[in-house]
Order: structure tokens, then sequence, then C-alpha cells
């Protein structure tokens, strides 16, 4: 499974597939992170939890896509679920991050 603790192990070829560094993708987390936590907040309370696992492989995912513009079945692949769980995980970061930083 990709994950960014085992990408970031190997900063050229995470900026290779991210078009970034590990440090801007850093900056853009914490630029996320507030609305991504008031978003995981709504769902303490019941819920399904994401099938990937937090804010930094969302990110990922959706810089992933981006960048290399490869199916939603190879990602699937690549993240270890369904396409459909990665296609919602690209959508659900997408909304966030257009608030924050310049996609």
């Amino acid at each position: 499974m990709l994950t960014f603790e085992k990408l970031s192990r190997h900063p050229q070829t995470f900026s290779r597939l991210t078009g970034v560094s590990t440090g801007l993708f850093r900056e853009m987390t914490e630029k996320i992170r507030p609305l991504w936590d008031v978003r995981r907040d709504n769902f303490d309370e019941g819920g399904r939890s994401y099938n990937l696992s937090g804010l930094e492989e969302h990110l990922l995912a959706m810089l992933i896509y981006y960048r290399c513009y490869i199916t939603y079945v190879f990602m699937g692949f690549l993240f270890n679920s369904h396409e459909t769980t990665v296609m919602r995980a690209v959508g659900r970061i997408e909304r966030i991050a257009v608030k924050v930083i310049h996609i």
C-alpha cells in the first residue's frame, strides 16, 4: 500500500510522482489541516471511517492523480482500496484544498 510515510523516504520519487517536494507537501497539509479537522469532527458521532487513513493519504492521492492522471482503478491498486473509494477521497480533499491552496 502506498502511503506518505513510505513515499517520503524517497524524496526524488515523491517529487516525481506528486510534482511537489516533501517540504511543500508538509506545508500544504498544515494549511489544509484546520479545515480537515473541522470536517472530521462532524463524523466523530458516527459514520464509516475513511479507507485512506488520513489527510496525508488523501492529499497524496489527489496530487498523484493530478500529476500522473492515471485511472482510479490503478489508484485503487496503489492505495489498496476500491476505485470508488479513491475517487471519493480525491473529491473529498479537492473540496477542502481548493479553499486554502491554489490548485
